[in-house]
């Protein structure tokens, strides 16, 4: 999802904060389960994920994840099955 938030910048022109926002809190209002996920606060449900900089710079960063907090769990060196082809005709749109 980390090329919507970038399309979502770069051809609308919100910010990366703003980005950010929509696809956790707001997008978790839209559904009405703000109540139990989409902010990191007490007594909710939280997924993290681990970027090594900072994605209010650079959204793009969200491409190469170096954790995941999911359900509880910590788990480090994720990876995920990438089509190399595809990756490179999307990053073409970049």
């Amino acid at each position: 999802m980390w090329r919507e938030l970038y399309y979502f910048t770069k051809y609308v022109g919100v910010s990366n904060q703003f980005a950010l926002y929509t696809a956790t809190k707001r997008n978790a209002e839209l559904v009405h389960i703000g109540d139990v996920t989409g902010t990191i606060e007490p007594g909710k449900s939280a997924d993290m994920i681990v970027c090594r900089q900072n994605p209010l710079d650079d959204v793009t960063v969200l491409r190469d994840l170096e954790m995941v907090i999911f359900r509880g769990k910590l788990h480090k060196d994720v990876a995920f099955k990438k089509d190399r082809t595809v990756e490179d005709a999307l990053d073409t749109l970049l």
